[in-house]
């Protein structure tokens, strides 16, 4: 539909204000839709771009749109697992008692490797970029620390306590035995086709292993429950007696 100028040069300020209050809840072919801060954004940038060009090339008198203010990004409040959730999220990895049925079936196969990852990036806080983007030889048993690559390109250690030690040390007698794909040989985390695993799949990961464990909650690795550093005081109790019970000298590699 063409939409004549002497149209648009005629709108003024409040029309758009009211067209942006429209888009925050109108209806469409009998569909009520939805548009957040974010998408409120967007739309009122293209609509600023358009009209600059309009008003720059003399076709329009004035700019309705330059006196728009623009929609306030609110930011969202930071979900996070207490004590005793992120046990239960751990006991949920180690022993797969919360999974669906189809689940347990591929869990004995990577449980060492998703209890490794998981209690790695809970007791260090490092970015699931810097996780997935390990190689074996990262991990330092004897300074109990992994050599992660930051953003920019600096390289940074970062140590980790005797729960991912264990984790760590029983994953990597298993990963030594599996020969990673041309381009994937040193990669400490593999998927099940023998490449390093992505970001995609331990977004999926956490999912999987936190819809049983807390379900009214939407986790992600992402500046949730992975993002904080979290020392063996916040894991529960039994957990710790559980770690604390076991030799971690008789899991490291010699």
């Amino acid at each position: 539909m063409d939409i004549p100028l002497s149209l648009l040069n005629a709108l003024e300020t409040e029309d758009i204000e009211e067209y942006l209050e429209y888009l925050k809840l109108y209806e469409h072919e009998g569909k009520e839709l939805m548009n957040n801060e974010r998408a409120l954004k967007r739309k009122l940038s293209a609509l600023r771009v358009f009209y600059a060009y309009l008003n720059k090339n003399g076709k329009i008198e004035h700019n309705p749109v330059a006196n728009v203010t623009m929609p306030k990004i609110h930011s969202k409040a930071i979900v996070r697992m207490e004590p005793n959730e992120i046990a239960d999220f751990l006991d949920n990895v180690e022993f797969g008692t919360k999974l669906t049925e189809q689940q347990k079936k591929h869990h004995e196969k990577n449980k060492k490797r998703d209890l490794a990852l998981m209690t790695l990036m809970l007791g260090t806080g490092i970015r699931v970029t810097e996780c997935v983007g390990l190689d074996i030889n990262d991990v330092d048993f004897e300074s109990c620390r992994i050599k992660v690559m930051r953003k920019g390109g600096s390289e940074a250690y970062v140590y980790f306590g005797d729960e991912a030690g264990m984790a760590l040390s029983d994953y990597i007698q298993e990963r030594i035995h599996i020969e990673g794909k041309p381009g994937h040989e040193n990669a400490l985390f593999l998927s099940s086709q023998r490449l390093r695993l992505g970001v995609r799949s331990v977004e999926n990961m956490v999912k999987k292993y936190s819809i049983g464990t807390a379900p009214l909650k939407k986790i992600t690795p992402h500046k949730n429950i992975l993002a904080p550093r979290i020392s063996a005081q916040n894991i529960s109790q039994p957990r710790i007696r559980r770690t604390k019970s076991q030799e971690y000298a008789q899991h490291n590699i010699a």
